[in-house]
């Protein structure tokens, strides 16, 4: 029968039998470009996770690796956890030199995939009528220093300090992903446009995709808005043409059919009045007078009748020209969504704390197209 104490004592020695550190010699180790580093830190991680070691002189762990590159050869300098004592292991460093080459001739091919995948799925979502909105050709990452702009890397670029690193937009949810996995992503219309564009990418750097659920959408609409787009016969998607396109189709500043007719029939009037008086003064000249004095009556009447006319349209073309930018500024701002633009406070006020419970009832948190509350 095995002694408990003795089961214990055997047990922790094999616990201690492991590495707990893995550090690299900056003056000596070279540092590569942020996805070698990447990927060499994920390496690291690899070799710590759940592993034995023990050296064939025996000595007792934990330990600390201190890898270096002295004279042609890979020094491993392994130091026992809380102890200054060390041994070292020296190994020629050219047998390595080809495994070497091939690891960097992979990352090569790496970069090369992820700029490759990016442009063809940029291209295809071209071909399906969708506009792309990220470069296949930005950078992947970024080195940040206090107090400086963020300067883009080069792919093959190197850095001096993996925590100054910040991801670019390609590999942003990636990073994320990676870091703090998520079962499901709840996305508007912006963000799954950008996240089309990177999903071939989570396959492809083995990083799990979270499902994207596409969230409600809704424009809200007041009563008044509505009775405009119902005068002009228009839809909400209608506003996307900008409010000087939609003005020019209410009216134009040319003159109406009445107009016309009244301004020919000022015309006309005129020439009958002097034909008259042509006449009246060879054959009665006292009729001349009233005959005048009706000529202008008549005139001033058409005139009155003419001018508002006139003011009625302008009037009327105003308005209108009011109401348009009021639609596109309230419905579609700025050439963009409401819910892009617009803050839900001012509608908060308007209507009540009850507002909140209204978009939620009508909100469809599984539908796909874009809807519209009206108030």
């Amino acid at each position: 029968m095995n002694d408990p104490a003795t089961s214990a004592d055997t047990s922790a020695a094999q616990a201690a039998q492991r590495i707990c550190e893995i550090t690299l010699d900056e003056r000596t180790v070279l540092r590569r470009s942020a996805l070698i580093e990447q990927e060499r830190a994920a390496a690291i991680a690899d070799l710590l996770k759940d592993n034995t070691f023990t050296p064939l002189s025996g000595r007792g762990g934990p330990f600390n690796l201190h890898l270096a590159i002295k004279e042609n050869r890979l020094v491993i300098d392994i130091r026992t956890l809380g102890d200054d004592a060390s041994e070292i292991i020296m190994l020629p460093v050219d047998p390595f030199r080809r495994i070497v080459k091939d690891y960097f001739l992979i990352c090569e091919s790496y970069y090369n995939a992820i700029r490759g995948k990016m442009r063809a799925i940029s291209e295809h979502l071209s071909d399906l009528g969708f506009e792309p909105t990220l470069d296949p050709g930005t950078p992947l990452m970024f080195h940040v220093a206090p107090g400086q702009p963020r300067v883009a890397l080069a792919d093959d670029e190197g850095f001096d300090d993996a925590a100054r690193l910040s991801p670019g937009v390609l590999l942003r949810p990636l990073w994320q992903d990676a870091v703090l996995p998520s079962i499901g992503f709840v996305v508007g219309p912006g963000e799954l446009q950008y996240l089309a564009v990177v999903a071939g990418l989570y396959k492809l750097l083995g990083v799990p995709r979270p499902v994207l659920v596409p969230r409600a959408s809704l424009t809200l609409m007041e009563p008044s808005l509505r009775k405009h787009l119902d005068r002009f016969g228009w839809d909400l998607p209608d506003l996307a043409a900008g409010a000087e396109v939609l003005g020019a189709k209410i009216g134009d500043e040319s003159s109406s059919i009445a107009e016309r007719e009244l301004e020919a029939l000022v015309a006309e009037v005129g020439t009958r009045f002097s034909a008259a008086d042509a006449d009246l003064r060879e054959s009665d000249q006292a009729m001349v007078g009233p005959l005048d004095r009706a000529r202008s009556k008549v005139a001033d009447e058409i005139d009155k009748l003419l001018n508002k006319l006139r003011n009625s349209r302008q009037n009327r073309q105003g308005t209108g020209m009011r109401q348009v930018r009021r639609l596109c500024a309230n419905l579609r701002p700025r050439g963009r969504p409401q819910e892009r633009v617009l803050p839900i406070l001012p509608f908060l006020v308007t209507h009540g704390r009850s507002l909140g419970a209204t978009i939620v009832e009508a909100a469809d948190p599984f539908g796909v197209q874009h809807g519209v509350l009206e108030l």
